[in-house]
């Protein structure tokens, strides 16, 4: 499982001071991962023994007479062609293999609408502002789209089939750089991080926590 890159937007409306604000906003936020699965199978070796009887085409010789000559014993025989039924053992193997589960690669997506309570520190150098923003936020459910493997692992188990919170606590912090460009307007570049703190499911069958980190473009106004 990795993690997959989304896009976010959001406003937000804070009371600055000269070195502190405070505030909140509105943000629609996407978490996705990426799900890699390989085929899950058994696999059953079946041995069976077997006996059966092997025909061995074999010569002997046969016995027909004796002779005594000057007190030794000689032998006269005929050769006889004979078929050997011999027993003998075997094995047959059988390998069978089912498939449990089938491999995927496919992209999870959760959706959350999200109102965050924030604080702002931050220090003025001429047209530039360096600052840190963050605080707590509920998030709403808005959309999902996805599969799990179940816990049985011969299978999956859709999100749509799951019971997802529909509220979620979280939190957000970020750094930031603007430069202001005219009395109201600056623009600005934003390292992020934001994340839940809660269980997003609400059966407690499964866990599942959706944290996010990357880069905001920033463009403010200053109403007055």
């Amino acid at each position: 499982m990795s993690s997959g890159i989304t896009p976010t937007a959001g406003a937000e409306l804070m009371h600055m001071g000269k070195h502190f604000g405070i505030g909140g906003g509105v943000h629609y936020s996407t978490y996705a991962e990426r799900i890699r699965t390989e085929d899950r199978t058994s696999t059953l070796v079946s041995i069976q023994n077997y006996w059966s009887l092997q025909p061995i085409d074999t010569t002997f010789l046969l016995i027909t007479d004796t002779i005594d000559i000057q007190g030794e014993t000689y032998y006269v025989g005929v050769p006889q062609n004979i078929t050997v039924n011999v027993l003998e053992n075997g094995s047959d193997t059988t390998v069978t293999t089912t498939l449990i589960r089938s491999g995927r690669d496919q992209m999870n997506r959760t959706n959350y609408l999200e109102v965050p309570l924030l604080a702002d520190a931050h220090i003025t150098q001429g047209r530039w502002m360096l600052g840190l923003r963050g605080g707590p936020m509920l998030g709403v459910l808005t959309g999902r789209r996805g599969a799990v493997p179940n816990a049985a692992d011969d299978g999956y188990e859709e999100f749509a089939d799951q019971a997802f919170r529909s509220l979620t606590v979280g939190y957000t912090a970020r750094a930031y750089i603007r430069y202001r460009f005219n009395s109201a307007w600056s623009i600005g570049l934003e390292p992020a991080l934001k994340g839940q703190l809660l269980d997003t499911y609400s059966n407690g069958d499964l866990s599942r926590r959706s944290t996010g980190f990357g880069g905001l473009v920033s463009l403010t106004y200053r109403l007055r």
